[in-house]
């Protein structure tokens, strides 16, 4: 996410800023059966758009854990996030919890 970020912050003119950006990952579930291929999910989807004055407490945290903060805040712009199966982030080491969409929940 971090690469993503940086890449678009430096190539502003190139990219429409507020275009959505996603990322995806493989599920992280160990609930699948090894002969089924674990599917990809979409992560986390954001658009970069300039900050309306004071951040939101999730945009800073998201900043924070991606490490773009201070980048962010040189070029007055925040991460609005437009989709998420992010269910925890542990802001102490970085870590976060994901929720996979793909699996059915139990009963």
């Amino acid at each position: 996410m971090r690469k993503q970020i940086l890449y678009r912050l430096n190539n502003l003119a190139e990219n429409n800023l507020g275009s959505e950006v996603r990322a995806y990952t493989e599920c992280p579930s160990e609930r699948f059966p090894e002969e089924i291929r674990k599917p990809r999910i979409e992560l986390f989807a954001f658009r970069l758009a300039f900050g309306d004055g004071e951040l939101t407490e999730e945009q800073r945290n998201t900043a924070i854990v991606f490490g773009v903060h201070e980048e962010l805040a040189k070029q007055h712009l925040s991460i609005q996030t437009i989709r998420s199966n992010v269910s925890g982030i542990n802001l102490d080491d970085g870590s976060i919890s994901i929720c996979c969409p793909k699996l059915l929940s139990e009963a």
